[in-house]
Parts: structure tokens; sequence; C-alpha cells
């Protein structure tokens, strides 16, 4: 039975909660968190101390990321904190420790529908790491997509086509940054909505380049659903999923994501689903809070020499 859990107000997650919903004067509040709107457009919250790079902002207040003058070539973060990796543009910040270039555990953070790479995830964490938040490549309103089709539109093929292709260039972008980048233990993913369902897609297809994936109200289309153990690493299957979903959610429904967890679990995954009761289609700040601990604990253990089983 997933966990239910009530929300609560918590300081330390408030940036990331803001981050995560997109706290612009045009959306309402409800029930401690706030909908999803179609765009973020609100200012970056103050950086960590510990945070390497500064991210130039237009007039609207929305991180600028340089062009790339090669679609498919890796690319370092400039002294913006902005690179390339398989085509894809990347936010990169440090934080937890003033060496940069020392080995630190990945942390890759997926915005949802709409929004755009920003650095208003993690604040302050206990343990040092690296976080890179990848830009989706397709323009949504004022901020951007990584795949067109919708839940909503209950086309689960389509659905899992672009799904599917977003994954895979994520998945290169990923090897390229840990190869690249200097890393410690398995990378660690999380993410929002379309965020949380390519999460899932990295977790189970692409397993082999992750050890923690948390997908937060996300879901995966059945076409995609693994349909037999994957001995990535080692004994067990796959990534670790820690899913967490408000029980209340109408735009990618709860069932969806109790049902993928249910087969997971028969499947031999270690995966859970944590349930945030009446929370809708936003993250409350108990899930903001839970998501850090969940990074937390995650870089916790690459730091203290978890080793990366690769395929």
């Amino acid at each position: 039975m997933p966990e239910r859990m009530n929300s609560c107000s918590c300081l330390m997650a408030l940036v990331v909660f803001c981050w995560l919903v997109g706290c612009d004067a045009s959306r309402s509040q409800v029930s401690g968190g706030q909908r999803l709107g179609a765009q973020a457009t609100s200012a970056q919250a103050s950086p960590s101390a510990h945070a390497q790079q500064k991210t130039p902002a237009s007039e609207s207040g929305a991180a600028i990321p340089p062009r790339s003058s090669a679609a498919h070539d890796f690319q370092l973060p400039d002294a913006d904190g902005w690179g390339s990796a398989a085509g894809l543009r990347y936010l990169e910040v440090v934080k937890g420790t003033d060496a940069p270039q020392r080995r630190l555990p990945l942390v890759i953070l997926l915005h949802g529908l709409g929004d755009r790479a920003r650095d208003i995830w993690i604040e302050r964490p206990a343990q040092p790491m690296r976080l890179v938040m990848p830009q989706a490549p397709l323009p949504h309103g004022g901020g951007f997509a990584w795949f067109r089709a919708r839940v909503r539109d209950r086309r689960p093929g389509v659905l899992a086509e672009g799904v599917d292709r977003a994954a895979r260039q994520l998945a290169r972008a990923i090897g390229q940054l840990a190869q690249h980048r200097p890393t410690r233990g398995c990378p660690i993913v999380g993410g929002f909505s379309q965020g949380g369902m390519l999460s899932y897609a990295l977790a189970l297809r692409h397993a082999d380049l992750l050890g923690t994936a948390i997908p937060i109200a996300g879901m995966l289309p059945r076409p995609l659903w693994p349909t037999r153990a994957n001995a990535a690493h080692g004994a067990r299957p796959g990534a670790v999923v820690r899913a967490l979903h408000g029980d209340a959610d109408k735009v990618v429904p709860t069932t969806a994501d109790r049902d993928l967890i249910g087969h997971l679990k028969g499947l031999g995954y270690d995966a859970t689903l944590e349930e945030y009761l009446g929370v809708g289609h936003f993250v409350s700040p108990a899930m903001a809070a839970r998501l850090m601990q969940l990074v937390e604990e995650a870089a916790k253990n690459a730091n203290q020499g978890e080793a990366c089983v690769r395929k």
C-alpha cells in the first residue's frame, strides 16, 4: 500500500517548492502549494553561498542560455554555468563545496511543461553535489517542453513515442556529463510532471546510467512499461525508484502511478510511491522537503564511495 503523508510546511523546502510549481503572480495558491501553469517567468531565487555559477536573466527574469555552436558536441559550462550535452543546453551549479572540480555526485533535475532550466531546486545541501538542470528543446509558451503529447490526449502510443525520444536524448546527455564532469557514484535523476515521466523512462529503459530516480507527479505510458526484470545493477533490476505524487492530481492521475509501481514491484524492482493527501498537480512543501531528503540520501551514498555498477 502506498504511504500517505500529510502536507506540512517546511522552511528549508520553500525555495525548491517555488521552482517546481513556478511562483509567478498569475498562479493561484491551492492547499499549501501552487497549480502548474504554462510558463514560469519568476526571477531566480538567491543562490546558495556555495553556488559556483550565476545565470543571466532576460527582462522577464527567465534565464538565457548561450547558443550552442555544435548541436551534438559536449561543451563544458561557461562562466555563467551554461553548457551543452547531446544537443541539450544545461545549467550546472555546484553546491556544498568550494572545490567544483572534485569528484561529486551528479544530480540531474528535469523541469516540467512550459518551464525552463533554473537553479531553484536544492538550496544549501548538507552533501556536496553537482546539480545539472537540462533545458527541454521544444518552445512552449514562455518556456519549453520535452515532448508535445499530453496525458489528457489519451493516446498512449503517441505519448510513449515522445517520452522515449526525449529519454534517449537525455540518456546521451547524462552519459556525456558523467564522462566529462568529475562524478562520484551513479547519477541521480528527478523531475516534475514531464520531467517525472522522463525520470521513469530513464530509470527503466536506461538503468545502466542511473542509481536513483525520483519522479514527481509522473507516470509512464504502458507501451514503455518493462516486461521483465532488468539486472542492470547486479541482483536488482533497474535503478531505485522513489516516486512522489499528490493523490488529488487530475492532470497526471495518481492511479497511473499506482499501477506502474505495482507492476514494477511484481518484476522485482526497488520501487515505492508516496502519496500526499489532498495535493493536486503541484508540489506541496512536504513533497519538496522529501525531494531534498531523497537527493541528500543518494548523494551521501555516492560520497561515501558507493560504486556505480554499469553494464
